[in-house]
């Protein structure tokens, strides 16, 4: 099972700023997801943001960026 993890961080999502905000079974709903937390705290994301978010899996420029990152599991790495 593939897994989607969506992450905050810092303007360079520096590893060390980076907080695990939600696991999702999509890749879509982590996008939802990125774009409500940004609503909520008064940070919204622009078009261009969200853009950047499904191509590249990140946005840039912010003062907090989103990341979406993955995981498979359920499975052997042999």
């Amino acid at each position: 099972m593939k897994l989607h993890l969506l992450y905050i961080g810092d303007a360079w999502l520096s590893n060390s700023s980076l907080e695990l905000l939600a696991v999702c079974t999509s890749f879509e709903k982590a996008v939802e997801l990125a774009v409500e937390h940004s609503k909520k705290h008064n940070s919204r994301l622009w078009e261009s943001d969200i853009r950047e978010l499904q191509i590249n899996k990140q946005t840039y420029g912010l003062d907090n960026n989103y990341m979406i990152s993955f995981a498979i599991t359920d499975t052997l790495d042999i």
